[in-house]
């Protein structure tokens, strides 16, 4: 009966979350914790559900929280209100530690990756109140510094433009703390030059800025049939950085060349899209010496 009371009592506990905030789990399916380290905006609750045979607690280091005993089915919830690192453990298993972090909001940029150099919109929701938004990079020596601000409008809303120059970790900062970090995936900038032959083909090639000697690169070409893009060529960046590809399109082709993976902490990157014509069937393959490539 005690054990029942207990369980109802820690359901009851399981309070719903505020609108618009979510709910994350964390579970203990023996003596340890699943996520051990768990990442959560404010206003999120996280529930911990004791999935093992025996008894487990909750117990923030701080003394933010503390579920009591959860028995075995039963689970406990908590919901941050604030940003912070909040460390916890079971007390009566004193080896079994996990760690929430909680941010005060969210900072969104594009999900592909961009061209270094290239100008990028972050975008996010503010707390309510909040005046001014900083945005801040993360420095090759892991400190912060701003390097723009954003004014929310009335409902939190705010947006500013950034140019980084290679990966960039993101955050902003208010008054309640700093958003969740955001990585910008920066590829480096391709510079396509095409020249037309005079046996009808075309010369495509292409320079990585900053240098990316070694990088793995595609020739693409558009299929108006199937709506792809598709693969006609690979070669690697010689150690100028520049790769070459000779085509002879059977019609009216787009063509780019992609960098499918970078180097020193690039990311992949798209050149732009140039547009030929011809008559030949085409064929792809690398002007270069030492540019090896197979047909897609």
């Amino acid at each position: 009966m005690r054990r029942a009371l207990v369980t109802a009592a820690l359901l009851l506990a399981a309070a719903a979350p505020a609108a618009g905030a979510a709910e994350r789990t964390v579970n203990m399916p023996g003596k340890f914790f699943v996520p051990g380290n768990l990442t959560v905006l404010a206003g999120d609750t996280v529930t911990w559900t004791n999935g093992d045979a025996f008894d487990h607690d909750v117990a923030s280091l701080t003394g933010a929280f503390d579920s009591g005993h959860i028995p075995p089915g039963a689970r406990f919830s908590y919901t941050f209100p604030i940003s912070g690192h909040f460390a916890y453990r079971c007390t009566i298993h004193p080896f079994m530690a996990g760690v929430v972090d909680v941010y005060a909001f969210e900072l969104l940029g594009p999900s592909g990756p961009i061209a270094a150099g290239s100008p990028v919109t972050l975008r996010g929701l503010a707390p309510a109140g909040t005046q001014s938004v900083r945005i801040e990079a993360r420095q090759p020596d892991l400190t912060w510094a701003a390097v723009a601000t954003a004014v929310p409008g009335a409902d939190g809303a705010f947006k500013v433009r950034v140019t980084p120059a290679a990966p960039t970790t993101y955050r902003g900062v208010v008054a309640a703390g700093p958003s969740l970090p955001l990585p910008l995936r920066v590829g480096a900038a391709l510079d396509t030059k095409v020249k037309r032959l005079k046996r009808g083909g075309y010369r495509i090639r292409a320079t990585a800025k900053p240098a990316q000697a070694a990088a793995p690169a595609a020739l693409q070409l558009y299929s108006r049939e199937r709506f792809r893009w598709r693969q006609v060529a690979h070669a690697a960046l010689g150690r100028d950085s520049r790769v070459s590809f000779t085509v002879s399109p059977p019609g009216r082709y787009a063509a780019r060349v992609v960098l499918l993976r970078g180097k020193g902490g690039y990311g992949a990157s798209v050149g732009r899209t140039v547009h030929l014509g011809g008559r030949a069937r085409h064929r792809a393959a690398p002007m270069q010496p030492g540019h090896h490539h197979h047909m897609g």
